[in-house]
């Protein structure tokens, strides 16, 4: 899953707009459109009633647009607007305009506080947008307070109303979601804790942003989920064998922490390696055989220390040679000599190599080593 920060995320808006030319109503439109679709097909039944709580922004822009596709099916819905209709400017001022074009209700609230969300059904939060930097206060985090209140469904639009979109954190006070429909990118704040706990169920909604734009305008960070890791397996011919699918040496374990290599080792089976040798210090062999069935266990010579020593290096490199993958560093330990020793069988062992863990650690003040 590809994650954007709220800054590169407005950089695609303003791509779509002004490079693609794409109207800024034709974005809120699909936006809220799709997410009433969506919250259609999974939470909306006859009978049910909504509150769509907006606040002065495009945020409560999208909120019109999904409250004025629940009142032409036929749902009771009041939006209750957190400011005075003619502080709304822009798109969200047209799509209050169509909204009123219908038999729903709008209650601007600027003057007191919002009461009455317990007898919805179906909240909708759409105060907040995904460029809040500020501490919520006022009226819109009694609002919020409130949403928390009820036993209703809430359903966020774009982001949990209050919640920092790229650090996670609620900004004095955030909505709490049963579920996020977010716009062309999941956010950093929603895939990372304590983001997530408000996130709740999360939603990436396609709302026509052209794809070339990556190229210009880039991506933050990648999730790995589900669907990138099933992308990285290829059909195998019944004609295939162990041997067609590499061999792993997985260089792992010291006293107390053999697990790491017993875990790390058949990790590598599942995954898809054809042959996984765990490559464990000598003083770990009689744990690590009894734990490890599918496996190949190469002892190396610990000198009784339960770990990898200078000594051992040679060993190593000798049985790393004919080797597909090195995976090195679970549950090493952080001796001077293990350390020393990682870094020099990834200086010097020509394969590819996944560092993980100790192994991590080994590289801490000797960048150099990563670079080269």
């Amino acid at each position: 899953m590809k994650i954007l920060s709220p800054i590169r995320m407005k950089k695609y808006d303003q791509f779509a707009i002004n490079t693609w030319g794409i109207p800024g109503p034709v974005l809120m439109e699909n936006a809220g459109r799709s997410t009433y679709r969506l919250l259609k097909e999974e939470y909306l039944e006859p009978g049910m009633t909504l509150a769509v709580v907006c606040g002065r922004g495009n945020n409560g822009g999208d909120g019109f647009v999904i409250a004025r596709y629940a009142v032409r099916d036929g749902f009771s819905t009041t939006v209750f607007l957190l400011c005075e209709p003619s502080d709304l400017k822009g798109d969200a001022l047209l799509n209050m305009q169509l909204f009123r074009s219908l038999p729903g209700t709008i209650v601007p609230v600027s003057g007191g506080e919002l009461k009455g969300l317990d007898q919805y059904d179906i909240i909708v939060d759409a105060i907040f947008g995904t460029g809040l930097t500020k501490e919520v206060r006022g009226l819109e985090r009694q609002a919020i307070d409130e949403i928390n209140h009820c036993d209703a469904t809430v359903i966020a639009v774009d982001i949990p109303s209050g919640l920092e979109a790229e650090k996670a954190v609620p900004l004095g006070t955030a909505v709490k979601a049963t579920h996020t429909y977010t716009y062309g990118y999941a956010k950093l704040g929603q895939i990372i804790y304590p983001g997530v706990l408000y996130t709740g169920r999360l939603t990436v909604i396609d709302i026509s942003l052209p794809p070339s734009a990556e190229e210009n305008v880039g991506i933050d960070a990648y999730l790995v989920d589900g669907p990138m890791l099933r992308g990285f397996y290829r059909p195998r011919s019944p004609h295939s064998h162990k041997g067609t699918f590499g061999h792993v040496a997985v260089v792992a374990g010291s006293t107390g922490k053999s697990g790491a290599a017993i875990m790390a080792s058949q990790a590598a089976l599942k995954i898809g390696a054809g042959l996984v040798t765990a490559v464990i210090p000598a003083t770990l062999g009689p744990v690590v055989e009894t734990k490890l069935t599918e496996v190949m266990k190469y002892p190396v010579d610990d000198r009784g220390t339960g770990t990898f020593v200078t000594s051992s290096y040679e060993e190593l490199r000798a049985f790393l040679e004919d080797k597909d993958i090195v995976v090195i560093g679970p549950g090493l330990g952080a001796s001077d000599e293990t350390t020393a020793v990682v870094r020099r069988l990834y200086a010097e062992v020509d394969k590819p190599f996944v560092v993980d863990a100790d192994g991590v650690n080994a590289f801490v003040g000797h960048g150099d080593f990563i670079r080269k």
